[in-house]
């Protein structure tokens, strides 16, 4: 019989290799994710007239920015927290649901028109 500090540990089960698979693939899609986002915006505001925007379009682009905040503090969360779930408001700013603008009317939510440039 062995005594000492390790007697009672059971022997270590190996994590089966599908659920290690299962794990990467969810870290590199997370990944892949910031990558497409970083680069897709390092790429596309070189070129992007901002001064010539109007109010309008420079708001839907705000709204989105929002969304995308959101969705990087929902992530931070999840890793110092290891709880994945999110509350209603987070899951509809997320979502991108249309919402009353300041002026009454609707801006747009996902998929839909984007505003004039000017």
């Amino acid at each position: 019989m062995h005594t000492g500090p390790h007697a009672s540990r059971t022997p270590r089960q190996a994590t089966p290799p599908e659920v290690v698979i299962a794990k990467e693939s969810e870290v590199l899609t997370v990944l892949g994710l910031c990558h497409s986002f970083s680069h897709g915006i390092g790429r596309a505001l070189p070129g992007l007239h901002l001064a010539q925007l109007s109010e309008d379009a420079q708001g839907s682009i705000r709204e989105g920015l929002e969304r995308v905040t959101a969705a990087v503090g929902w992530t931070e969360h999840v890793l110092e927290t290891g709880q994945t779930d999110m509350d209603a408001a987070l899951e509809r700013l997320i979502a991108g649901e249309r919402r009353r603008s300041a002026s009454g009317r609707h801006s747009p939510g996902a998929g839909e028109g984007v505003p004039p440039l000017s």
